[in-house]
């Protein structure tokens, strides 16, 4: 009856830690599971950074494009505007300032 009292024990000791080793494996795989969506999440996170830095490089590249040819645009403005002003100076310089209507009519005109 000791031997089988002892077994009865040993038994009883060998569940009890089985059944504890079980729980904690549980334990682990809930933790691992919450790591790993901690991991996705993380992970998605840096692809959302990475496409919006990826998009305000490409907002700042249009962004100066647009500059580039906006500047363009106003050095081609200053130049047509200079070379109006050579046209009404060489058209005022043209037209005879003398006392005719004619004369009178196309200064006003310029």
């Amino acid at each position: 009856r000791r031997v089988s009292g002892r077994l009865r024990a040993a038994a009883e000791e060998a569940q009890n830690t089985r059944d504890q080793l079980f729980e904690e494996a549980h334990a682990l795989q809930r933790q691992a599971a919450t790591l790993r969506e901690v991991a996705r999440v993380k992970e998605a996170d840096r692809v959302k950074a990475a496409d919006a830095a990826q998009a305000a490089v490409a907002a700042l590249a249009a962004a100066e494009t647009a500059a580039a040819v906006a500047q363009q645009e106003k050095e081609q403005l200053y130049l047509e505007a200079a070379a109006l002003q050579v046209e009404v100076a060489r058209l005022r310089q043209a037209v005879p300032v003398a006392g005719s209507a004619a004369g009178a009519a196309a200064v006003r005109a310029t």
